[in-house]
């Protein structure tokens, strides 16, 4: 034991230690030297013994450092807490309580978020005197059902139900519905019954400290109705009103369609024959009564033949694209007519030379959504054309005009060729001639093409598309 032991010692010995160390392993027989049994009882004494000998200090490793080892203590045998998982990676840290504010809450909106209604569970938070402003879209006369649920122990939460034109602040309607959590409560439940088709805005607020909340929208009433995110504009053609005699509408029947449906829709009146720079100057007005009257933020334009022209310069010239979502064209002549010659002075603009200035002139607004239809026909002994097209036959006031214009430029619906029609994201072809294309009963052969199942699907598209 004394030998093992010194030859271990002597390889952890500093250099200048050597002789000693080679004079200790000459220890007398069976014993060992006086620093061997030290050492010896350093490591069973677990490093108490060097401490009062007083030449443990030469003999030792100049840089091992021994700590006594410590007993555990009840903290350190116990388990670290595990994070809390329930708690919403949302929740505002706890502040203080606030002076809420005397302003309305339209007022202080600085954002909306759109939502949808379709019954899942919301996970929201705002600051103490702060508000969630939330938006959807609804049909006339449909009920939504706001439930809230788990709002923060203690705190008060408002919340109101805001029609467009209140929440716009275009006019001070009075609140759909409006309400808040009682004391000890952290629930809320309301249902709205929507009084006009589009945006509807619900806005929470109330409290003095930050919260947390659940939020659902559930359809409980009327749910088959329909809406559009913008009330939508109708503009008629040339030699078009919005009414003939106050008895025949030039989109024959379409609004009671529509509406039927909960599409909220507008048709316009200008003059039947002028420019379209003429035309704009009427309609501007009447769709400024429109957002007025809905309090819409924009509108949807939908334009057949020389509407199409005028919803154009209604943008670009009048500069209305902050207030149009969406233009799409029925069989408008974007490249112009053939056969200026045989139109009408004023009307003499939709020329292709003209129509071609125009274009440069009034280039697409990069703020608005452009798309366009084409209507295609057939004159009657064009077999092979009608089977094509769904047995469609050009109306006999068109045939000499269709037969010019299918010469000249190829393709048309008896006024406007497909080729002119395209504009921004085309959409097709409508096996319809011009008349049957917004459905007028002078045209008697119609049978191919439904012009309220066109319409209707149309509005369907831009809901959708969430226009």
């Amino acid at each position: 034991m004394v030998s093992m032991f010194s030859m271990t010692w002597s390889t952890s010995c500093a250099p200048g230690q050597q002789g000693r160390t080679e004079q200790h392993e000459q220890g007398t027989e069976g014993g060992a030297s006086r620093d061997g049994v030290v050492l010896e009882r350093y490591i069973e004494g677990g490093g108490r013994e060097l401490n009062n000998t007083t030449d443990a200090a030469e003999h030792s490793a100049p840089d091992l450092v021994i700590e006594p080892a410590k007993e555990a203590t009840k903290e350190d045998l116990q388990e670290p807490p595990l994070p809390d998982t329930n708690r919403p990676e949302s929740t505002p840290e706890p502040s203080k309580p606030c002076t809420l504010p005397t302003t309305a809450p339209e007022t202080r909106v600085k954002s909306w978020k759109d939502v949808q209604v379709d019954g899942q569970w919301l996970s929201l938070s705002h600051d103490g005197c702060g508000l969630t402003a939330l938006r959807i879209v609804a049909a006339k006369s449909q009920q939504i059902k706001v439930e809230v649920q788990a709002i923060t122990p203690g705190e008060t939460l408002k919340l109101g139900v805001y029609n467009a034109r209140r929440m716009y602040k275009v006019a001070q309607d009075p609140l759909l519905v409006s309400g808040q959590n009682k004391a000890f409560e952290d629930w809320i439940s309301l249902t709205a019954t929507i009084d006009q088709s589009g945006e509807i805005g619900l806005i929470l607020d109330g409290n003095k400290k930050a919260v947390t909340y659940q939020l659902r929208l559930i359809c409980d009433g009327n749910c088959k109705l329909e809406s559009t995110r913008f009330p939508t504009v109708f503009l008629h053609g040339f030699l078009g009103t919005d009414t003939y005699l106050n008895i025949v509408d030039y989109f024959f029947e379409l609004g009671p369609h529509l509406e039927k449906y909960g599409y909220s829709v507008f048709f316009t009146k200008v003059q039947p024959i002028a420019q379209s720079a003429q035309r704009i100057v009427k309609l501007a007005p009447q769709i400024d009564d429109i957002m007025k009257k809905t309090g819409a933020r924009k509108i949807n334009l939908i334009g057949h033949s020389q509407g199409g022209i005028d919803g154009r310069l209604l943008i670009a010239k009048a500069k209305y694209g902050d207030r149009v979502s969406t233009l799409t064209t029925v069989s408008s002549p974007h490249l112009g007519v053939p056969v200026p010659n045989l139109l009408i002075e004023p009307s003499k603009e939709l020329g292709e030379k003209n129509m071609k200035q125009y274009n440069k002139d009034y280039p697409n607004d990069p703020r608005v959504k452009y798309y366009s239809w084409a209507g295609v026909s057939c004159a009657p002994l064009e077999f092979s054309c009608r089977k094509k097209y769904d047995d469609e036959v050009v109306d006999p006031i068109f045939i000499t005009l269709y037969r010019t214009i299918q010469g000249l430029r190829g393709a048309n619906d008896g006024v406007i060729t497909v080729d002119s029609a395209k504009w921004g994201t085309f959409l097709g072809l409508l096996h319809a001639d011009h008349m049957d294309e917004v459905g007028q009963i002078a045209d008697k052969n119609n049978k191919p093409f439904k012009h309220k199942d066109f319409y209707l699907s149309e509005m369907r598209r831009l809901t959708k598309a969430g226009f």
